[in-house]
This record gives C-alpha cells, structure tokens and sequence, in this order.
C-alpha cells in the first residue's frame, strides 16, 4: 500500500530508506529505533488525506468507506429509525430506499439538530449578494494574478481579449447563462470558465487570446524545449482550444 501511495507523499525515498536498507541483500536484519520512526512516519502519511486536485463539482463523484461490518447511521429525521427498523411496511418509492441499503449492516440513531455535528455543515450559508460577488471576485483575481506570465503584462492579455471576438462571446455567455450561441470550442469546458474584468481562467488558467498565442508559444519554445517540455510549461499557466496541436505544430517548424 505504500508503494501504491509513495508518488503521494513527500519526501517519501527520505522517510522510507531507513526500511529500504534493511531490506537489502546481505544487510542483517536489525529493527532499531529509526526503523521504528520510518514504520510509524509512513503509517501516519497513509492516514492523512491530502488534496492531490482541484474539487470539480460537475464531475461525477464516488464516496469510498473502509470495510466496517457494522456502522451508526446518524440523522435527525427521526421518522427514519421507524422506516429502516424492519417492522414497517413502507410504500414502493420508501422501498426502494431501504433495498439500495440492505446489503450493509447498519444502526439508525436518531440525534437532533442541536446536537448534531453535521447539520451546520449542511446548511446553506446566507451572504449577502453583494459580499458574495466581492470574494467571488477577489478569488478570481488572485488565481488570474498567479497564473499570468512573467513576460506578459495582465493588462496585455485583457486588452487583446476585449479585441478577441471568439472570447467576447465566451464572456457573453459567462455573463448571461446562456451557451446556445456559444463558441463550440469552448462548450465542453464552459463550467470550468469563470472571468474577472476581460481575462477568461479555465480553471486556474489563462484563456489566451489569438493574437498573443504566438508569443506564448515562442517564450515556452526557449532553449529550443521538445513537445513533452513545452506542453508541461503551459498547461500549468495557460490555454486555448487547440494548444496541443499548436504545440506540435510549433516544435515540427524549428
């Protein structure tokens, strides 16, 4: 499991080499107290769950529990524990319910609102429209601010893209809702765009428009990098429908 995991946890041929040397050919086995350190260190790195990528909420989304015969299942809809005990005949659509659980063992326990850890979590927060617009903004500038090249001014990319037609109309659409006269190159990612002032992110990635493409792809192409090389530059930074190719395209013309 630690091996499976070791691409996800830091520093791990440092942490892991007082185990590694034990293992080798011709080494006696000795389990000494930095054995012991390694052993536990790898077992709490294990346990811990860092975030390995940004959360998409439109993507599709699996919860995966531990192999626990028996759990508490904890609600405050008290009419639960009576549909889930097993003595009440529930109607077709409550059936369905208590099926898709039956193949687990498990305990209804009821506990209130007040008293239930996961209640304030499941409410929905209330802001005021206007304090939400604000840190909806000063999120969106922040990413743009970090994703915008060291060459390239901010204020370059935003005044090509208010003179882009194909990204106006992307910022059309972000503003109004509406993608059915959207550009088609961007309907596959359109809930990943978001825009502060004239600047479209996919992401956390600048959306660059046509006339500065060029420039970009020359400033990744410096010390004449190979495709693998140049598409690792740029996709943490930026993008546009069709970079790959272009990237491609740019490396067969050198």
């Amino acid at each position: 499991m630690v091996g499976f995991n070791a691409r996800f946890i830091p520093n791990f041929a440092t942490i892991a080499e007082p185990l590694r040397a034990i293992s080798r050919q011709g080494v006696p086995f000795v389990w000494d107290s930095e054995q012991e350190a390694s052993f536990q260190e790898l077992k709490q790195q294990l346990v811990k769950a860092p975030v390995l990528a940004y959360f998409d909420k439109e993507a599709h989304i699996r919860v995966i529990a531990d192999a626990s015969p028996t759990f508490d299942l904890v609600t405050n809809h008290e009419a639960l524990k009576v549909i889930y005990s097993g003595g009440f005949k529930p109607s077709a659509r409550i059936e369905g319910w208590v099926l898709r659980l039956q193949p687990y063992s498990y305990k209804v326990c009821f506990v209130a609102s007040r008293d239930n850890i996961a209640d304030a979590l499941s409410r929905l927060t209330t802001l005021q429209a206007s304090e939400k617009c604000r840190y909806d903004d000063e999120h969106v500038r922040m990413v743009a601010l970090k994703a915008v090249l060291v060459a390239i001014k901010i204020q370059k990319i935003e005044s090509a893209s208010a003179e882009d037609e194909e990204l106006q109309a992307v910022h059309n659409c972000l503003v109004g809702g509406n993608w059915e006269k959207g550009p088609r190159s961007f309907l596959m990612v359109r809930n990943e765009l978001t825009f502060i002032g004239q600047v479209i992110l996919r992401g956390t990635r600048i959306v660059i428009p046509k006339v500065l493409r060029l420039r970009v792809l020359e400033l990744a192409h410096e010390g004449h990098q190979g495709i693998v090389k140049m598409k690792e530059r740029l996709r943490s930074k930026v993008w546009w429908p069709g970079v790959n190719k272009a990237v491609e395209r740019k490396c067969r013309e050198c």
